[in-house]
């Protein structure tokens, strides 16, 4: 994990919007399965294929009213073909989108507009190893860098595209050609560094998380799959 990362990323969202996309995506998983496997006209293949699509729709619903409610800039956009449309969230140096993928490391599938916002990580490195090494730079401006939300289900769980709950939820940084990650940030470590940042007492910041997403822990790299 990058600590400027982190850093900036505790520095740039805030507070509440963390809390809410945290506290709200397990309702989304749960809601989005409830809506669909529990309706009768559907089969149950019907259901397997419809859920994903279902889950994305409350997924970006919940990602703009959380930005509305914390004060940071949000739009739905439209992809090149025009075919489709996206939510795009605007937090101070950052630009964040969100997409589904089956394990914490695993890059989410080829799409124009998440190669074209890629592209703005390519001075990232640089702006990290100065930051490393605490000289003076000219940090990113808005929209400097991108960023996904990324989650999923449990690793290895037959089950796991009808899972009630989220398995993970991290702030995605790719480099500017996605060969691989920049880095993955838990959500749960970006609210944990928010908390020390804010002051807030520790036994208050633990019983925050644990009521928040009791059902979130921390994948250590070696079993996140590859």
């Amino acid at each position: 994990m990058s600590y400027p990362l982190i850093e900036m990323a505790a520095s740039d969202f805030p507070p509440s919007f963390i809390r809410m996309i945290t506290e709200g995506m397990p309702r989304v998983y749960r809601e989005s399965k409830e809506k669909v496997f529990n309706d009768p006209d559907y089969e149950e293949s019907d259901k397997r294929y419809l859920l994903p699509h279902v889950r994305r729709l409350h997924t970006e619903k919940l990602l703009r009213e959380s930005a509305e409610k914390s004060g940071i800039k949000t739009s739905i956009e439209k992809t090149s073909s025009g075919m489709h449309e996206y939510t795009l969230v605007r937090a101070g140096r950052f630009s964040l989108t969100a997409c589904y993928v089956d394990l914490p490391n695993r890059f989410p599938r080829v799409a124009t507009h998440r190669t074209q916002y890629a592209a703005i990580n390519n001075f990232l490195p640089q702006i990290l190893l100065d930051l490393d090494d605490s000289n003076v730079v000219q940090l990113p401006t808005v929209g400097d860098i991108y960023a996904i939300l990324i989650h999923g289900s449990e690793p290895n769980n037959n089950e796991a595209n009808t899972n009630e709950a989220p398995a993970f939820l991290r702030l995605g940084i790719p480099k500017h050609n996605r060969a691989s990650w920049e880095d993955t940030i838990d959500l749960i470590e970006i609210m944990e560094t928010q908390a020390i940042k804010y002051q807030k007492p520790e036994e208050d910041m633990q019983a925050q998380l644990q009521e928040a997403h009791p059902i979130f822990k921390k994948i250590p790299k070696e079993e996140e799959g590859t």
